[in-house]
C-alpha cells in the first residue's frame, strides 16, 4: 500500500514532516479539551517523536476537495492499553468524514499487519466519540478504569 489513501471525498495520508503546521492549526481547543493535552507544546513534542519514530500507522485525515488537514489517525501497537489516538476537528463533527477515514485507517492496518483487534478508550463524558467510532463498526467491551474518569473499553475486529 502507497503513503495516501482515498475514497470520493476523504484521503489518509502517512504523518510527514510537511503536515506538522497544518496538523498544529487544525488541532484547536475544541479538540484539546476532550484529549486532556495539557498544552499546544505538548501535542508539538508528541508529533515530533511520533516522526522521529516513523509510526507506521500514523496517518493524518485531508479533504481530497480542498487538500486541507482535518484529523489525526494513529494506530499504536498491539501493547498499548488504547492503541487508537484520533481526531478530527470540530468543523468536520458529524460529518462522517471521520467513519470514512477510520474505515481507510484499520483497512490499511489489518492488511499490513497480523492483528485482528484495533482496541480504543474513550473517557466516560465523550459519548460523541464513541458514538463515532461505533458508526466504524467498534463495538463497547465495558467500561474500565481511566487516568481522569471512568473510559469505555472498545475494539473493532479484522
Amino acid at each position: 500500500m502507497g503513503k495516501k489513501q482515498c475514497d470520493d471525498s476523504v484521503c489518509i495520508e502517512l504523518l510527514s514532516e510537511r503536515h506538522s503546521a497544518a496538523y498544529m492549526d487544525a488541532f484547536s481547543e475544541s479538540v484539546r479539551a476532550p484529549l486532556h493535552v495539557q498544552s499546544i507544546e505538548s501535542e508539538e513534542l508528541y508529533l515530533k517523536d511520533r516522526l522521529a519514530q516513523k509510526a507506521p500507522f500514523f496517518f493524518v485525515i485531508i479533504v481530497k476537495k480542498t487538500n486541507q488537514l482535518i484529523g489525526a489517525i494513529e494506530i499504536r501497537d498491539a501493547c498499548y492499553r488504547s492503541q487508537l489516538y484520533c481526531w478530527i476537528n470540530e468543523k468536520w463533527w458529524g460529518s462522517g468524514v471521520f467513519q470514512t477515514a477510520m474505515q481507510l485507517a484499520a483497512h490499511s492496518y489489518f492488511e499490513q499487519t497480523n492483528e485482528a483487534v484495533i482496541s480504543a478508550r474513550v473517557d466516560y463524558s465523550n459519548a460523541r466519540s464513541v458514538h463515532a467510532l461505533e458508526k466504524v463498526g467498534f463495538t463497547v467491551e465495558g467500561i474500565a478504569p481511566g487516568p481522569r474518569e471512568k473510559q469505555y473499553a472498545l475494539h473493532l475486529e479484522r
